[in-house]
């Protein structure tokens, strides 16, 4: 029986989470103190209109980020920079900052990546320059998320080390600013079948949050259940049945059906399944995962859900639905092929319908070369993480 592949791809809920609850801290303190730098500075009346329709628009801009308005957040951003460009108002530089970090943030959330890069890398420069360091830090952490999503794990691998050995530097080993910042920075390590570090960079978070009362309340949650990832794929399964009944228990009462999240936990139920060989309840739950499309049919998490269910046919010899499945998963990810033909999750893609045609047949010719083409794909993208 071939073994199902983790691929953890996108998550990006709970990284979105983390970071829009600190922000959220981090924006009401940068705004009391711009107003009150305004009031200090006495500046003309006229100024002064032209700053408070900024300041009013960019908490309105916030309010919609935190709505996942994003429309209304880049034409309000969109506003708040023309006004500040137009009347020379450079001391509203957080505001100006603030305003190029919701915009790549939204960006990033549209799937225009290009403008969401160049939004977030003109933030961190702007929060540089005023030596704020936390948005700096958040804006890094978007980028490198970004830069995952991507495809290009190398880069979001040095900004993500950057930022960790900033907050160690500013807040200490210990800061409740880490264990959301390591929970991401793990991801690379579970894309890349990486365990030992995976596991390495999940228990030093979760040990920093025994220490800490107050920080965001799925956070935990979300390191154990990357925790049971890392135990699925050591095939560690006395382990990973153990936190599989620990997280069924938490997910029923933290975790909504609105949330992806849960989606994501039905697929890594399905995964648990597969290895157990009760491909019934594997099924089961890797179609319970797909309806995700109901609820976000763009997400590159429905491409990996397609293709971890194929994996289930396949080791069922369903050749037809698996290779069926397979190219759902490949038509879903390769729209966005333009911009991320470098993507690991590609090349998982195309081993597994590779597989699965010479399966069928073992002499196929374009089979035997999607094949190599697949892996070759996946080595390159996390070839610079070998010792």
């Amino acid at each position: 029986m071939s073994k199902l592949k983790v691929f953890l791809f996108t998550l990006t809920l709970c990284n979105l989470f983390i970071f829009s609850s600190l922000w959220a801290e981090y924006q009401d303190a940068s705004q009391r103190n711009t107003k009150s730098s305004h009031q200090k500075q006495a500046p003309e009346p006229n100024q002064i209109s032209f700053k408070e329709d900024v300041l009013d628009k960019m908490t309105l801009a916030h309010q919609a980020y935190d709505k996942n308005d994003c429309p209304t957040v880049i034409q309000l951003s969109d506003e708040s920079l023309d006004l500040i460009k137009k009347h020379r108002m450079e001391d509203l530089s957080h505001e100006e900052a603030n305003a190029h970090y919701h915009l790549g943030a939204c960006y990033k959330k549209l799937g225009d990546y290009q403008k969401a890069k160049s939004y977030l890398k003109k933030a961190i420069k702007l929060y540089d320059k005023i030596s704020e360091a936390y948005g700096k830090l958040v804006s890094m952490g978007s980028l490198a998320s970004l830069e995952r999503a991507l495809g290009n794990y190398q880069v979001a691998y040095q900004l993500y080390n950057e930022n960790i050995a900033i907050r160690k530097k500013l807040y200490g080993s210990e800061s409740k600013f880490l264990p959301g910042i390591l929970n991401n920075y793990g991801q690379i390590f579970l894309d890349a079948k990486k365990w030992d570090r995976a596991s390495q960079v999940y228990g030093e978070a979760a040990r920093i949050l025994q220490s800490q009362q107050a920080l965001a309340s799925q956070l935990p949650l979300v390191i154990r259940f990357n925790q049971f990832w890392v135990a699925l794929g050591k095939s560690d399964m006395q382990v990973a049945e153990s936190l599989l009944q620990d997280l069924v228990k938490q997910f029923e009462v933290a975790v909504s059906q609105e949330n992806p999240l849960f989606y994501e936990f039905a697929d890594g139920r399905a995964l648990f399944y597969f290895k157990k060989g009760d491909f019934a309840q594997a099924e089961f739950y890797a179609n319970q995962a797909l309806q995700l499309r109901g609820i976000s049919p763009q997400s590159d998490l429905v491409s990996r859900f397609m293709l971890n269910l194929g994996k289930i046919y396949h080791a069922q010899e369903k050749y037809d639905e698996a290779i069926a499945m397979y190219d759902q998963a490949y038509q879903a990810f390769s729209k966005k092929y333009k911009v991320r033909s470098s993507h690991p999750l590609l090349g998982e893609i195309m081993v597994a319908r590779a597989e699965a045609r010479l399966a069928k047949a073992p002499k196929d010719k374009k089979a035997k070369k999607e094949l190599e083409k697949g892996k070759k794909l996946i080595a390159k993208a996390f070839s610079f993480l070998e010792d």
